[in-house]
């Protein structure tokens, strides 16, 4: 979960950070419990870290809504690289992209496709 702290640490301690670099960072935990296929973890796991799902949906540990709701100043700039191959957190990133794209973030997003190498 190094992306994952990167971006929530990034917003929590903006005064430090200036920047974040994000790589394949799981940006909804909760997804990874619904597809453990997908290399998440068990509802126990979860429930452990974050508490329930709405526990979760409405605290600062979830991102999509800490950074819509973040004063924009606050935020540093934002770099994630991902792609389309990383099957348990590229519907994730894609999710956080219009979420930051809604609230007006920038994002620097380097995305790998398969369609791009063709």
């Amino acid at each position: 979960m190094g992306g994952y702290g990167a971006l929530l640490n990034g917003l929590r301690y903006h005064e430090v950070f200036s920047k974040v670099a994000a790589f394949s960072p799981a940006t909804n935990p909760y997804t990874l419990m619904e597809y453990p296929e997908r290399g998440g973890f068990g509802s126990n796991e979860f429930a452990n870290m974050f508490g329930s799902k709405d526990e979760f949906e409405n605290s600062e540990w979830n991102i999509n809504r800490s950074y819509s709701k973040a004063n924009k100043s606050d935020i540093p700039e934002l770099f994630i690289g991902c792609g389309d191959r990383d099957i348990a957190v590229d519907s994730q990133v894609k999710e956080f992209r219009s979420v930051l794209d809604a609230s007006k973030v920038p994002l620097q997003l380097l995305w790998n496709s398969r369609e791009s190498r063709l």
